[in-house]
C-alpha cells in the first residue's frame, strides 16, 4: 500500500520512505519509483534462488531489455 511517500507491504513487515518528488507504483509483482528527472530508478520485487543483488539486476535489465544503465 502507498500512503503519501511511503509503501508499506504488512506483511512483509516492510516499507520504503521515498523522497517527495518520486512517482510510486505498486504493482502486484513489484513495485517502482521514479524521480521527476527520471535519471534515478527503483525496483523491488522478489527474485528467485541466490544471493547476489547485483547479478539479480542484471538479470532483470537483461529480460527488460534495458540497456546502458548501472547497477550498485
Amino acid at each position: 500500500m502507498i500512503v503519501e511517500q511511503d509503501f508499506l507491504h504488512p506483511t512483509m513487515n516492510i516499507g520504503l520512505t521515498f523522497p517527495g518528488d518520486w512517482k510510486i507504483s505498486n504493482q502486484p509483482q513489484y513495485v517502482s519509483a521514479v524521480n521527476k528527472q527520471k535519471d534515478g530508478l527503483l525496483i523491488l520485487e522478489l527474485q528467485g534462488e541466490g544471493n547476489d543483488p547485483v547479478k539479480a539486476a542484471h538479470d532483470f535489465l537483461n529480460k527488460a531489455k534495458i540497456a546502458n544503465q548501472s547497477v550498485s
